[in-house]
């Protein structure tokens, strides 16, 4: 049985994808008791620099009312998964995204 306090949706540059998932994700979360919700984030395997989000995934989000935590991609660092009880969901199929994410050994990855 999968045992983690929050996830990290994970994919390439943090700028779609992993951002509508933590999206959804957070929306259903809102829904539950607090005493019953985990910490939810998302970043990206390579972001040399904050980028601002596809400007496309904001339209679909606000136009569906769900909330966007941040305006800008963020890497992921050991800080992100420190503990060892992060869930890491890589949301793209790359043997290279999947590779990355395996530099923090103390996650648990599951490919989504």
């Amino acid at each position: 049985m999968l045992d983690f306090q929050r996830i990290v949706f994970i994919c390439m540059d943090n700028t779609s994808g992993s951002i509508m998932a933590e999206s959804i994700f957070n929306s259903v979360m809102e829904q539950l008791d607090p005493q019953q919700r985990i910490g939810v984030c998302s970043r990206g395997l390579v972001v040399l620099f904050p980028e601002p989000l596809n400007p496309g995934v904001v339209r679909v989000l606000e136009e569906n009312d769900l909330s966007i935590s941040k305006n800008y991609s963020e890497e992921i660092a050991a800080r992100d998964v420190a503990g060892g009880d992060a869930l890491l969901l890589c949301m793209t199929d790359r043997e290279h995204a999947w590779k990355g994410a395996a530099h923090y050994p103390f996650a648990q990855m599951i490919r989504w």
